[in-house]
């Protein structure tokens, strides 16, 4: 959990700065083949685009509007172990999700770093509508095996390193923090992962 912490924290910097320069260009690379999602926030209809640039060592998901214009990108460096910061492309590509995950109405956005851990980690970002922009949210983040339960306002996360068994936890939102309301333990025959 801690090198997770530590991840997210450089990850949010170098998202910070990379964003400060946005020079690049990859129109190259949003084709219909890269194109992991369509979706409506804000008012705005966005096509989400995730790629390998392989010359400069990194996986990036960009964002862009009905005109071709990149809103937000977010970028994975190489890691040196066939992984960008843990995030296993393809299970990753075909894993975004987009979903309302605190329940204000607009889509969030959710991907899902790797499936070589017990438990399946994430990344999710939160849209500001002040801001127009998605927001890396730490405490969603945070959790693993996240589900989410619209119908019940409710996220879940499974724990399958648990002593005792898959440690299940529950979370509502309260002004505008993740609170856990519940926690219970699965015990006998515990699937594997």
């Amino acid at each position: 959990m801690k090198t997770k912490k530590l991840l997210l924290v450089a990850l949010s910097l170098f998202l910070s700065l990379s964003l400060l320069s946005c020079s690049v260009s990859y129109k190259e690379y949003r084709t219909d083949e890269n194109r992991a999602r369509v979706f409506d926030v804000g008012g705005k209809t966005l096509s989400a685009y995730f790629f390998v640039v392989e010359d400069e060592e990194k996986a990036v998901f960009e964002l862009c509007d009905t005109d071709g214009k990149v809103t937000q990108s977010f970028e994975f460096p190489f890691d040196g172990n066939d992984y960008y910061t843990s995030l296993d492309f393809e299970f990753a590509f075909d894993g975004v999700a987009v979903q309302d995950m605190n329940f204000d109405g607009e889509n969030d956005l959710y991907i899902p770093l790797s499936v070589t851990t017990p438990n399946l980690e994430g990344m999710a970002w939160l849209w500001d509508s002040k801001e127009e922009r998605f927001v890396l949210s730490e405490e969603l983040s945070a959790l693993y095996e996240l589900t989410v339960y619209p119908e019940d306002k409710i996220i879940a996360s499974q724990d399958y390193t648990a002593d005792n068994g898959i440690l299940c936890k529950e979370f509502t939102w309260e002004d505008g923090k993740l609170v856990q309301t519940g926690e219970y333990t699965i015990t006998g025959q515990i699937p594997n992962n």
